[in-house]
Order: C-alpha cells, then structure tokens, then sequence
C-alpha cells in the first residue's frame, strides 16, 4: 500500500456518517498521519518513529520499519 492508492482511496472515500459526529479507527487516517509526518521531518515514518518516541521511552525491542511489497 503505497502513497498513490493512499491518495486514490481518500479521493474515492464514501463516508459511513457526517464528519464529527461518530468516530472509529481508521487504517486510512493513519496512513495519512504517515504522509504528513514524512514531509514534515523529511524522514521516513520508520525513522520518525524510532528517533522521537521509541528511543526516547527506551523502546529498544520496538520497531516500526516496513518491508517494501509487491
């Protein structure tokens, strides 16, 4: 799941309800935070997440790095 089908889905997306009004976890939301954390640190999401809150909480046995797909 890359960025181009994040952005096709969010262009497509039928909400449930209106917005504010209900709210659910969404595997789309995060993705999207992950875009938007990438651009804003200019640094993979993996990164971000090891340098700012795993190391920091001594989270040594934590990682947030993905494998690239086919």
């Amino acid at each position: 799941y890359d960025q181009s089908a994040l952005y096709s889905c969010l262009a497509n997306v039928r909400l449930a309800f209106d917005p504010f009004t209900q709210f659910e976890y969404s595997n789309t939301a995060m993705g999207t935070l992950g875009v938007i954390l990438e651009r804003n640190y200019h640094k993979e999401y993996g990164e971000i997440i090891k340098q700012d809150l795993l190391e920091p909480l001594g989270l040594s046995n934590t990682s947030a790095y993905f494998d690239e797909t086919d």
